[in-house]
């Protein structure tokens, strides 16, 4: 990851609106982090300094406009265009949690008399000056997700646009145009001589890095072996993290845990730049490498989805202590803005809308399968050649996702064979399961029973009152354009089936690796014959026991 630390020196008073009402009585809230300490938003820093940009690139195409095609292809690259993202971002901002907090009164003016309006009185919550720090990062990846090889010269020259944008931003915040969050940006390692540095680039201009397409897997090209190796990674988010689930009115949904397709691409990535050998390109598409969703870790402890049939739908229950059932990371409502930029300021339609996020501080911990083939292909200890930190997750350019990133492990995955003692298995979903139905239509349980029967398991259908299954609708986007809708049976559902004991070892390699379609990005997770609801019969959803 490219980054640089930036510093942020406020000069006045000034706020960052919540679009909440404060717990001091106030009528406008600031945003803070989950720990209480005022912040700036990284999409809204971003902004600011993008559009900053704009104004610098235009002085350098003004003063010399024979590298006119070099100057606008650096605003592509860094501010991106209606496809694709941009390269530079600003991330979130903290301040001190010390940082004392008051309160500003405010009225609105009655035009026609030229005094306070009746009944318009408001307290908005205020920050004094104070010394924010953040960072600035160029991300190496482009907008369609090709590799952005940036040489030393091209970091210098972003660094070096970056920095007179920044100088350009004079306020930060709500209500900049009445005053308040005078600030200046500046690198926290600032360089003198930016002017004369300038100068000599504009001179001799440096073209931006060309976005290259890496070689494609290929599938079928690399046999992998039936041998496992368990590894765990671990993400403290320093950010929010967004896993969309959709949207409803103006609210963007979130999932309580990253799903492994969020996950296992980051990780492909980090594998493919450690060793580019054919089996490590080609582990995803040929099933050497298996991620899972990484679910939240609550008072040390992992948690899965709650069985339906034992708990109130969307809650967690935790391996260590079976019973104890806990909610899981916190969530948070994020308020946003879309501005408009003919006026400066949000539209007046559908311009504030909300994004529902894990909270940051939360730590999440996903399972990661690798075939020993692929293990042997990789040099030893490459666990602390992972990049210790990353972006995850829904929009993730400059406000959500940034989390430390741990990887350990490794060890011999061993497949636990279930016993048929009483006639009987029992069935938890521990992520969606997606199963191409032979009618074109959403799989159900008997779908399930029949895949199992071609594996060789000897289940036949279970009785009524044995089945508490959910079904999930997936939705997903890839750029502008929507991808096909997923229809899944969702994580935690439940089912007893008759099992006359054949097809043990099958069920013992199903419980490891998965069931069903894209089992690499984390579907098809599921527990057989679980203490849980081994323990007493299953349970209408709802009921504790």
């Amino acid at each position: 990851m490219i980054s640089r630390e930036v510093s942020i020196t406020l000069e006045s008073d000034w706020t960052h609106g919540s679009g909440q009402r404060g717990d001091d009585n106030a009528d406008i809230a600031i945003q803070r982090d989950a720990s209480g300490r005022p912040l700036l938003r990284g999409t809204h820093l971003t902004g600011l300094v993008r559009e900053a940009l704009h104004e610098v690139i235009a002085m350098l195409v003004n003063e010399s406009a024979k590298d006119k095609a070099v100057w606008k292809s650096w605003l592509t690259v860094l501010c991106g265009n209606e496809t694709h993202a941009g390269a530079l971002s600003i991330r979130t901002a903290y301040a001190d949690i010390a940082t004392p907090i008051g309160l500003r009164p405010g009225v609105a003016i009655n035009p026609a008399t030229g005094t306070a309006a009746d009944d318009q009185l408001r307290l908005a919550q205020r920050v004094g000056t104070v010394k924010l720090t953040t960072s600035a990062v160029l991300g190496e990846r482009s907008g369609d997700g090709r590799r952005l090889a940036w040489s030393k010269d091209q970091i210098t020259a972003a660094w070096l646009l970056a920095e007179a944008a920044m100088g350009l931003v004079e306020a930060v915040g709500s209500e900049r145009h009445r005053g308040a969050g005078r600030a200046v940006i500046a690198w926290a390692d600032k360089e003198p001589k930016l002017t004369a540095r300038l100068q000599q680039l504009k001179t001799k201009p440096v073209p931006p890095p060309a976005a290259t397409a890496e070689t494609r897997p290929r599938v079928g090209g690399t046999p992998v072996s039936e041998e496992w190796k368990r590894f765990t990674v671990g993400l403290t988010l320093s950010d929010p993290l967004h896993a969309n689930a959709g949207v409803r009115s103006n609210t963007m949904l979130g999932h309580p845990y990253l799903p492994g397709t969020a996950l296992l691409p980051w990780l492909h990535q980090q594998l493919r730049r450690i060793d580019a050998e054919d089996i490590v390109r080609d582990a995803v598409v040929n099933g050497g490498l298996l991620a899972g969703n990484a679910y939240p870790v609550v008072e040390s402890r992992p948690t899965w989805p709650a069985p339906l049939g034992l708990s109130s739908r969307g809650r967690w229950v935790t391996q260590s202590c079976p019973h104890d059932f806990v909610d899981g990371a916190p969530m948070l409502l994020v308020p946003h803005n879309t501005i408009d930029p003919t006026k400066g300021r949000t539209k007046t339609e559908a311009g504030f809308y909300q994004v529902v996020a894990i909270a940051d501080g939360s730590i999440l911990e996903a399972e990661v399968l690798l075939n020993t083939d692929v293990c042997r292909a990789l040099p030893e200890g490459w666990e602390t050649k992972i990049d210790t930190s990353g972006f995850f997750g829904a929009k993730s350019g400059a406000a959500y996702g940034g989390a430390k990133v741990c990887v350990s492990g490794g060890v011999p995955a061993t497949p636990t064979t279930p016993n048929a003692s009483d006639g009987s298995l029992t069935v938890w979903l521990l992520s969606d399961l997606l199963l191409r139905s032979p009618s074109f239509a959403a799989a159900g349980v008997f779908d399930v029973v029949k895949a199992l029967q071609q594996l060789g398991v000897g289940v036949t259908d279970p009785q009524l009152g044995e089945v508490h299954v959910q079904t999930k609708r997936i939705d997903s986007w890839t750029g502008n354009a929507p991808r096909p809708t997923l229809i899944t049976l969702a994580a935690g559902s439940t089912l007893r089936l008759r099992w006359d004991g054949s097809g043990a070892e099958v069920l013992a390699k199903v419980a490891l690796t998965g069931f069903g379609e894209r089992r690499a990005e984390g579907f098809g997770r599921m527990a057989f014959q679980h203490p849980l609801l081994e323990s007493q019969p299953a349970l209408p959803a709802g009921a504790l026991p």
